[in-house]
Order: C-alpha cells, then sequence, then structure tokens
C-alpha cells in the first residue's frame, strides 16, 4: 500500500513540475498585513490543450514517417551479399 501510495505521489510531482514547466500552472503568494500568506494557482487550460494537440500531431507525423521509412525498406534492394 505504501508503496502505491509514494508512486501516486510521484506522480503528482511530477504532472505538477512538467506543468509549471509548461507554464500550465502559476503560483502565486501575497503577504496581508494581518499575518496571513494568500496563495494562488491559475490554471491555463488553453495552453493545455494547444499542448495536447501539438503532441497529438507530432505522434501522428511519427507514425506516417515509420509508415513511409517501412514501405521504402520493402521498396529497396537487399544490400549485396559479398
Amino acid at each position: 500500500m505504501r508503496k502505491l501510495l509514494f508512486v501516486l505521489l510521484l506522480l503528482v510531482v511530477c504532472v505538477v513540475a512538467l506543468g509549471v514547466y509548461l507554464d500550465w500552472f502559476h503560483f502565486s503568494f501575497r503577504d496581508k498585513d494581518t499575518g496571513k500568506v494568500d496563495i494562488g494557482v491559475t490554471v491555463d487550460k488553453d495552453k493545455m490543450k494547444q499542448d495536447a494537440e501539438k503532441a497529438k500531431d507530432k505522434v501522428k507525423g511519427l507514425g506516417s514517417h515509420t509508415k513511409t521509412t517501412t514501405e521504402n525498406a520493402k521498396t529497396s534492394e537487399p544490400p549485396p551479399e559479398k
């Protein structure tokens, strides 16, 4: 059970770190005069959607590149034997 919780915590930390790196999340801190601190989190859903579409396009591009490379390999002649 501890291993599962550790894996889930690690997954959450990785997603948050990736989100901060890709500007999906922004954190803000503000100290009030009352001795309290306001912590704000802003989530940029549009940026997340754009990045998801870019990732899908890259994966599709890799798939078509692999397909054409495979087709070219099938149609080309084998190297001469020595």
